[in-house]
């Protein structure tokens, strides 16, 4: 129903929008079927879009990154505000060669310590969740060798981002269809005191569409992050509109009366 949608929606036919509608009561947890729904009945009135515009406020609802910092974070909407992206080229609408511009490919596999893997990176441009691109990262076969940390591969930032001490919005849409055993990971910084340390593992998500937000303190002068988005294992996965956002807040908060990260 989503394909059929998709190629209704370029022949300029009104059928996309019935066709996206039940894509939606199918699989109502894809993001992409509420977007391109309700995209699809932007203006427009009849049977299928009698419905979208509560379709709407579900999409923001799951998708505003301010709305979501402040359920996290337990303050009203009104409380919070959002500072612009860090990030360059979170959309992954630019590429050069085979990396979006600003990021390179990270393949952590194939030679000590890592095991032997075979992983695929390039642009997603069939469904991706906005613009022309998303970042997509395919395993082909990982081995799980004795001895050996797991494989994994994925696009990370080319420079560092200094940070401020405060609180970070990081957020980003995936999808991910996994082998057992898999998982994606996203990685900001080696030290627990700069945002978080290590890998925060995501799980699969069956090919939908999903949000992810993370509220994160840095309490740091002069730390810095450097954002990696990757695979590890088997499977396939897709990356978009990665943003990291400073959050302020309408009155001094000392950091312990908050979490140090919260995720959803």
């Amino acid at each position: 129903y989503l394909r059929l949608g998709m190629i209704r929606e370029t022949q300029g036919s009104p059928e996309a929008a019935a066709l996206y509608q039940e894509y939606v009561r199918r699989d109502p947890e894809d993001l992409l079927g509420l977007q391109r729904w309700t995209a699809a009945c932007e203006g427009k009135r009849g049977p299928a879009c009698a419905e979208a515009e509560g379709g709407r406020r579900t999409l923001a609802e799951r998708t505003d990154d301010r709305r979501i910092a402040a359920e996290l974070l337990g303050l009203p909407v009104e409380a919070v505000a959002l500072g612009e992206n860090l990030l360059p080229n979170g959309r992954f609408e630019d590429w050069q060669g085979s990396s979006p511009t600003g990021w390179v490919w990270s393949d952590m596999s194939n030679r000590p310590p890592w095991s032997p893997a075979c992983f695929l990176g390039f642009p997603e441009t069939l469904d991706p969740w906005e613009g022309r691109r998303a970042a997509r990262v395919d395993g082909l076969w990982v081995e799980r060798a004795a001895g050996r940390e797991g494989a994994r591969a994925g696009y990370g930032l080319q420079k560092s981002i200094p940070l401020t001490p405060g609180f970070y919005v990081l957020s980003f849409f995936y999808r991910a269809r996994l082998a057992e055993g898999g998982w994606i990971g996203v990685w900001v910084s080696g030290r627990p005191e700069v945002l978080f340390a290590g890998d925060r593992a995501l799980p699969d998500t069956g090919g939908a569409w999903r949000k992810v937000v993370i509220v994160a303190w840095n309490g740091e002068a002069g730390g810095a992050v450097r954002p990696l988005l990757r695979l590890w294992g088997a499977g396939e996965a897709a990356f978009d509109a990665v943003a990291l956002r400073p959050l302020r807040l309408d009155r001094p908060l000392p950091p312990e009366g908050l979490p140090k990260v919260a995720v959803r």
